[in-house]
């Protein structure tokens, strides 16, 4: 983690007495999940069906926007983003999951007019998490979880600037998997395998602090 801000704040430093290059705040809202698995039992076509939904935590960060080519912009950010997910099946067996990441996306923007086409890459590294068990609190156990701690994603977000005020709406969806569970019936015969990733939508307000 020291290692991502000490390259960010390094970077900022190289970059902004270039007249072009912006750098601000932003904070706003995750509504995320997680991709629904349907699990089959002892070949059954109907399986199981794992439920989950949607649920609303925040983010806030850095970011600075460089200039490298008419109307194209590389947009690398520092964030704090909290996530939270609840699952459970028709049998009444629930796992509930709170996820602190430090997120580092990287951007290439496109602009247009006022608006700010943008995909890219994103790594995230695990802070912090907190979980629950049929209702009973693991607290920072790892049983629901695999231990790695850096994870990849990808994004595609629009940005919407005026003045030194932006705001964002932002799709990111992990590639790889935070968790992965190998299922099997009574006999121990295996039944499948269920691995879950984050999307979610984010909505933020930045603010350029060179005002540029």
């Amino acid at each position: 983690m020291r290692y991502f801000l000490l390259t960010f704040c390094c970077l900022i430093t190289l970059v902004t007495a270039k007249t072009q290059v912006a750098f601000g705040l932003k904070a706003g809202a995750n509504l995320s999940t997680i991709d629904k698995a349907v699990l089959p039992l002892d070949g059954s076509e109907e399986g199981l069906t794992i439920y989950d939904a949607w649920k609303a935590r925040y983010q806030a960060g850095l970011w600075v926007r460089i200039p490298v080519a008419e109307r194209i912009n590389v947009q690398p950010e520092v964030l704090f983003i909290e996530k939270d997910w609840y699952q459970g099946n028709a049998n009444g067996e629930d796992a509930h999951v709170e996820m602190q990441f430090l997120s580092l996306p990287v951007l290439l923007q496109y602009e247009w007019g006022k608006l700010h086409l943008g995909v890219g890459p994103e790594l995230t590294y695990l802070v912090g998490h907190e979980s629950w068990f049929r209702g009973e609190s693991t607290g920072d156990s790892n049983f629901l979880l695999q231990d790695v701690d850096f994870g990849l994603g990808v994004n595609a977000d629009v940005t919407y600037v005026f003045g030194p005020w932006e705001v964002s709406l932002r799709y990111a969806r992990d590639v790889t998997s935070f968790m992965e569970i190998n299922f099997t019936n009574a006999n121990g015969e295996p039944l499948g395998e269920v691995e879950h990733r984050f999307h979610s939508f984010q909505l933020s307000v930045g603010y350029d602090l060179l005002g540029k």
